[in-house]
């Protein structure tokens, strides 16, 4: 990688002939993009990630990306209280040297604190819980199912960053009974 250029991912064969190996450089690809909430309000220090490149958006939402090969490239967006709108990965789909814009929409995501009360005397709670969390089927917008697990304390598993909404809960855990709600 150049400041200017970056390699693009190839394969190299080397024989019995004096080798050499050829390496294409290309213009980096840029994602800029806006973020904000639902109210359309852009939303500072949202780390937006592609790969192993990211960008923090500043004071007006706005995040540029530099420094990408072309092709496929998923957004992961991190942080403090935020989700994606639809909690699903963002795919960008970048050429070389080009500019691609994605705007994104967050919204404060909330936790979920199940307590876990034995039914019987001597039972004993997991270390772990996992659930299953659907989205409820009369109210959802979008269908969002998502597996989650959390450690258990004091009887008691929190699961954080989940997107407002009403959701279906089932138990996942093998080594317990099962619940929903």
């Amino acid at each position: 990688t150049s400041r200017d250029h970056v390699a693009k991912s190839g394969t190299c064969e080397v024989s019995e002939d004096p080798a050499y190996l050829e390496i294409r450089l290309q213009d980096p690809a840029r994602i800029r993009g806006c973020v904000k909430n639902e109210q359309g309000k852009p939303v500072p220090g949202i780390a937006v990630r592609a790969g192993d490149r990211y960008a923090r958006s500043d004071e007006n939402g706005n995040y540029v990306i530099t420094g990408l090969v072309e092709g496929a490239h998923e957004l992961h967006v991190l942080g403090n209280g935020y989700v994606t709108k639809d909690r699903r990965q963002l795919t960008v789909k970048c050429a070389a040297g080009a500019e691609t814009t994605r705007d994104i929409t967050v919204s404060l995501a909330g936790s979920l604190r199940i307590v876990l009360q034995p039914s019987e005397a001597g039972v004993t709670t997991p270390e772990k819980l996992t659930i299953r969390l659907e989205s409820a089927p009369a109210t959802a917008r979008r269908q969002f199912s998502e597996r989650l697990e959390a450690p258990v304390r004091n009887n008691a598993a929190i699961f954080s960053n989940i997107p407002p909404g009403s959701y279906v809960i089932q138990s996942a855990n093998e080594d317990t009974a099962p619940f929903s709600t």
